[in-house]
């Protein structure tokens, strides 16, 4: 008995059930109903997260480490959920997509050939890795019971985010119609990346849960652990050390640009998310499905020879969901691949076949996006200065700019934005003082490009709405785990590492006193 209760408290399942309860207690105690809560998570995890995890084990041909497994297996799920219900409800038989879950799980029991794929490898992870990623999942519970949940309420007379109404009616659209249409507008098809509403109405129709409270309350839930997690397992997976997980997975929620000005709390985008968590499902959807993306391209990078069709198969299925999950997504994806082809190439003198497979496999998958979701439609996209002159840097003290004023603005407003994104993530800097540049990593020249590309479309991509700021915050992970390998490549081998530790908090601390001195010296408004 002893025993048994050692090996459950340093198992990782632990803070996985801790968490679990933890959430049941705060969707309850901001109006969940238990029992939509216990069936949401039974679905969640038979209808989706299992059958996706045979799937991603078939298809990878083996098993890894069951955190990683399950939130792929999730993001995969996804994917196929969408597929299925999309074309059972346009069939007028929307419960007939619920056949693919069953069906899996039928028949990885029955087929002998099949069953190994329900038995993990084995590995564990740290325990302090497990607990670290779970409170991070844990502070998004309170950050949002403080932040959305307290002025969301399931019934009553709240005033919601201006946008919730959207997102609600989509969701009602998609649970009727398919192929959907703007809800406000007859006869109108929807331009829209439409996937999470797709994957909500699903939900609702498969649990009985109200578009509403799924919303409100619980099908961020899920995607947003899926993120920690993937985004952990990819630092670790380009690193080789379990420590940089949690620092990948902070870099990316907790990272913001500092603030020197008392005119504005935030000069430039950045990638911070938090904040839009709730009120930009898209983007939690997307963050999910691009980090799950991201993992996979950077395991057919590694490979570096022949990879098999199944594996192509699985990066497709995502490719697709990222498409329709965040318009933004599969752009940048696309940038990535051009600086690993560029990047081999003249540090290797070869072509990246896998890269160059990937890049067609990514380029289609937007082509088809760009027919059957967008409609061959921008989105009222608009090229040039604008986006920079939305940058409250440049908007605030160049307010009424005529002349040579209103170009140089925007170009010193870049600059600033230069300065303060190079401080936020500047542990990407130290990859740049590496050995064997010669012989780039094709897994950091994919990241590389996905954020080249998202600092370059919030530069010169305008959207109404600054919808452009959706490519930084969509390629958060990406940053994340740029910034924690670069920290890995310099860190020393060393059994003690508390004077590091306290080096970078003095450094912390110092940088916190110059922009709040910064900040004390400056203008109040401009």
């Amino acid at each position: 008995m002893r025993l048994t209760l050692r090996a459950s408290a340093s198992s990782g399942w632990l803070p996985a059930v801790v968490l679990a309860l933890a959430a049941a207690v705060v969707l309850v105690a901001y109006g969940t109903p238990v029992p939509q809560v216990a069936i949401f998570g039974v679905y969640v995890t038979f209808g989706i997260a299992l059958p996706g995890l045979l799937w991603v084990r078939l298809l990878r041909g083996r098993a890894a480490h069951i955190a990683e497994d399950l939130t792929l297996g999730l993001a995969v799920g996804y994917c196929v959920e969408i597929a299925t219900y999309v074309a059972a409800r346009a069939a007028g038989l929307p419960l007939l997509f619920l056949l693919w879950p069953i069906l899996t799980l039928a028949v990885f029991a029955v087929v002998p050939r099949l069953r190994r794929y329900w038995r993990g490898d084995g590995s564990r992870a740290p325990i302090w890795w497990s607990w670290s990623l779970a409170a991070m999942v844990g502070y998004l519970l309170v950050y949002a019971a403080g932040t959305f949940f307290a002025q969301h309420h399931l019934a009553g007379t709240d005033t919601p985010y201006v946008d919730m109404t959207f997102h609600q009616a989509l969701i009602g659209e998609l649970r009727h119609h398919v192929p959907p249409q703007i809800p406000y507008v007859t006869g109108v098809p929807l331009a829209y990346h439409w996937f999470f509403y797709a994957e909500a109405a699903a939900t609702s129709w498969a649990t009985g849960i109200e578009p509403v409270t799924l919303l409100y309350r619980l099908s961020g839930l899920p995607m947003f652990a899926a993120f920690v997690v993937l985004t952990a397992v990819g630092a670790r997976r380009l690193t080789g050390g379990w420590w940089t997980g949690p620092v990948a997975v902070a870099v990316a929620l907790f990272g913001t640009v500092a603030g020197p000005y008392r005119w504005t709390v935030t000069p430039v985008p950045d990638t911070q998310t938090l904040g839009v968590t709730w009120i930009s499902p898209t983007n939690l959807f997307g963050l999910a499905l691009f980090a799950a993306t991201i993992l996979v391209v950077m395991d057919v990078l590694q490979a570096d020879t022949h990879v098999p069709r199944r594996y192509w198969l699985l990066a497709g299925l995502l490719f697709l969901g990222a498409a329709g999950a965040k318009a933004s997504l599969l752009p940048l994806l696309i940038v990535g691949f051009l600086v690993v082809l560029v990047g081999v190439a003249i540090g290797r003198h070869r072509l990246d076949r896998n890269a160059a497979v990937g890049l067609a496999m990514a380029g289609v998958g937007l082509v088809l996006a760009m027919i059957l979701l967008f409609r061959g439609t921008t989105g009222g996209l608009v090229i040039g200065l604008d986006s920079l002159r939305s940058f409250p840097v440049v908007s605030n003290p160049g307010r009424g700019a005529q002349g040579i004023s209103r170009l140089v603005m925007p170009i010193v407003g870049w600059l600033i934005a230069l300065t303060l994104w190079s401080f936020l993530w500047a542990g990407v800097y130290a990859l740049f003082a590496r050995r064997h540049r010669t012989n780039p990593d094709p897994r950091i020249l994919l990241l590389l490009g996905i954020c080249a590309g998202a600092l370059g479309a919030v530069t010169v991509l305008s959207y109404p709405g600054l919808s452009q700021n959706y490519y930084l915050k969509g390629a958060a992970g990406a940053f994340g785990m740029l910034a924690a390998a670069g920290i890995a490549s310099v860190l020393p081998a060393r059994s003690r590492y508390l004077p590091l530790i306290a080096c970078v908090s003095i450094a912390a601390l110092a940088g916190a006193a110059t922009v709040l001195a910064f900040r004390a010296i400056g203008p109040a408004q401009v």
